[in-house]
């Protein structure tokens, strides 16, 4: 009987020891684990081609723009959000004060559409920003080289 008891008061010591062990010497470890977890990158390629004529003009192609979300409860980015709406402000030539405006006025505190329609080259300042949280989801439409007349001859 006291075998036991002795076994079950043991329990939660070890559940203890278990715990101190995961905060004092693996917990640095593990949250770096974590953080790598949550900035994954994530390419998804154009899956249509470019479409020409006999001779070798272009009558369809793929255009890519980008679309900015950021989610400003990530680790680090409530220190560089004012960088970050200035610089936001300079690519896009919009007021610092908008962006600030654009997150305190979020229906999700989560993710925070900042942008849309964004260019290659602004992609890839954004990008060199290093700002934590910015995600850069890249959206593909189809141009056609001769709008109406060109949707009619490939069947748009």
């Amino acid at each position: 009987m006291y075998l036991v008891l002795s076994l079950i008061a043991l329990i939660p010591v070890l559940i203890l020891v278990q715990l101190l062990k995961l905060g004092l010497y693996e917990g640095t470890q593990l949250r770096e684990a974590g953080t790598k977890q949550a900035e994954s990158v994530k390419v998804i390629p154009a899956l249509r081609g470019t479409v020409l004529d006999r001779n070798g003009r272009v009558l369809a192609t793929n255009q890519v723009s980008y679309e900015l979300a950021v989610d400003p409860e990530v680790v680090g980015f409530s220190q560089r959000a004012n960088e970050f709406h200035r610089r936001m402000a300079r690519l896009t030539g919009r007021r610092a004060a908008y962006y600030g405006r654009l997150f305190r006025k979020a229906a999700s505190p989560r993710y925070v559409l900042v942008g849309r329609g964004l260019t290659e080259q602004q992609k890839n300042e954004i990008d060199s920003w290093g700002i934590p949280g910015s995600v850069l989801n890249p959206t593909f439409t189809r141009r056609l080289s001769y709008r109406q007349l060109g949707a009619h001859l490939i069947g748009h």
